[in-house]
């Protein structure tokens, strides 16, 4: 039975007095239960089950420690393997340089944080300014006017010509009116 639950008959071919073998694919890792029964044409002769675990991967087998290494990586890095306990505290050999110093952003976040306290400590917000503040700062979505129908334009004959209609307020001037005032004063 396989670790999704499908048995599978493998014929086992004798290789001693008591002792059989068979091949069985695996197509993954994992746990695997395995019933043997012996039959011969009278019936049952014997029956064992027994647990199978197929090997994992590489990266989990058990492997001799590499005692090499650890010294490999502190003659890199400038490191102690095995330092005493007297040792663990002494001051580093050399202290590691920043690209950059790091106290401008750490006076901008203590500067920010400083005003955001102040704010939230003596502004008094009420209960709808949010939503009066997200109308002056956000922009509303205004909706596209809709076309307004157009009526089919009159036919009009070749020769005949419409002088253009427009609505002339009393108190509009045409810029050429203006002009001619301005001239006549």
């Amino acid at each position: 039975r396989d670790s999704e639950g499908n048995v599978s008959a493998i014929p086992l071919q004798r290789t001693g007095g008591t002792t059989f073998e068979g091949r069985v694919p695996v197509a993954t890792s994992g746990a695997y239960w395995v019933a043997v029964t012996v039959e011969n044409p009278d019936g049952l002769v014997a029956q064992g089950s027994n647990g199978l675990v197929a090997g994992y991967a590489d990266e989990f087998a058990f492997r001799e420690a590499d005692t090499q290494l650890p010294d490999d990586v502190a003659g890199i890095t400038e490191g102690r393997v095995g330092p005493t306990a007297a040792e663990v505290f002494d001051p580093a050999p050399r202290r590691g340089a920043a690209e950059r110093p790091l106290w401008p952003l750490l006076v901008a976040i203590a500067l920010g944080l400083f005003l955001l306290d102040v704010a939230l400590r003596r502004l008094v917000v009420a209960r709808g300014d949010w939503r009066v503040w997200r109308e002056a700062v956000v922009p509303t979505r205004q909706e596209r006017p809709e076309a307004i129908p157009t009526a089919p334009a009159p036919s009009v004959e070749e020769d005949e010509v419409l002088p253009p209609t427009r609505d002339v307020h009393p108190e509009e001037e045409s810029l050429g009116r203006l002009l001619r005032r301005k001239r006549n004063r």
